[in-house]
């Protein structure tokens, strides 16, 4: 899990802001799904 979450704090610091949309929309998409 820690290892996840560095792996994609890694990628997210390296990719553009660009694709955020894109994140938050599958955040909410998961969360959606969880509901």
């Amino acid at each position: 899990m820690h290892v996840n979450y560095c792996r994609w704090c890694y990628l997210y610091e390296n990719f553009d802001p660009i694709p955020v949309s894109l994140l938050l929309s599958y955040l909410e998409f998961v969360r959606s799904n969880e509901l």
